[in-house]
């Protein structure tokens, strides 16, 4: 399978690729979604697209493959549709040259969903990095003496968001702003982990809830006078929140089984 230039999509976001991809692996006929999106995916970089992007375009594709349960490769491309019509009023509503450069990238042991903690305080023991830019590492010179870091992150593998979710600790359609669920209109991921020290540019850190290779875009430290409140509602949390302790992300996001495959 192979593909000019001229071929490719006149944008090139990763949203408007993976509709590209989804469509290709369509029109190939092929019987398995899965191997159909690989291979289109793979004819991205022969046509000159950064290996980064084609590799983020084809992991949003996937995910909008499998997010259906079953839905197909239409399903797949519905989503995505979904999707890059929520990015054009996000795009008009950013200003002229806006944009949020990376600080670093998170490093830690989790390389898929499955298995995953839901917030970093069921994540006790998880330990991993955070490698920052070299030319950023004075900027965290006085990090050493907090026990604590918000991480502020690009949740770069999440496509497109619904109204109304099933978060995984509830049985019942919630609100999207009222959940923690990672796919949102701006897919930025709030994580608080523990220090534990600093070399240079990179943080050691522990209680990870965050996909390795995540793009972080700012950090600051916990001060528990300004981000600790004695007078709190939690909304539906209140019945549900400790079961953030057994329920993981594998569930959710288990592949569907392909055609012919699974149980009779």
């Amino acid at each position: 399978m192979t593909v000019g230039q001229d071929e490719l999509p006149e944008r090139r976001d990763p949203v408007t690729l993976a509709e590209w991809i989804v469509d290709r692996a369509i029109a190939s006929g092929a019987a398995r979604g899965h191997e159909a999106i690989d291979a289109a995916a793979a004819s991205l970089l022969p046509a000159g697209v950064a290996p980064e992007l084609a590799e983020r375009a084809r992991l949003l594709a996937v995910g909008a493959y499998y997010d259906g349960r079953g839905d197909g490769l239409g399903g797949a491309a519905a989503r995505l549709a979904r999707a890059r019509g929520a990015l054009e009023p996000a795009r008009r509503n950013v200003p002229d040259g806006r944009r949020l450069p990376y600080v670093g990238r998170v490093r830690s042991p989790w390389t898929t969903l499955e298995g995953m903690p839901l917030q970093t305080v069921a994540a006790g023991g998880v330990r991993g990095t955070v490698e920052l830019r070299d030319d950023l590492a004075p900027a965290a010179r006085d990090l050493g003496a907090f026990s604590h870091l918000w991480l502020l992150c690009d949740l770069h593998r999440s496509a497109g968001f619904e109204l109304e979710v099933v978060p995984f600790l509830d049985t019942e359609r919630r609100s999207l702003f009222a959940t923690r669920s990672p796919r949102r209109p701006s897919p930025i991921g709030l994580s608080l982990v523990r220090l534990i020290g600093v070399e240079g540019a990179v943080l050691h850190v522990e209680e990870l809830d965050l996909l390795d290779g995540t793009p972080v875009l700012d950090l600051k430290p916990y001060v528990p006078l300004f981000d600790s409140r004695p007078d709190v509602r939690s909304g539906w949390f209140s019945g549900v929140a400790a079961r953030v302790f057994e329920v993981r992300s594998a569930a959710r996001y288990q592949p569907p089984p392909e055609e012919g495959e699974g149980p009779a």
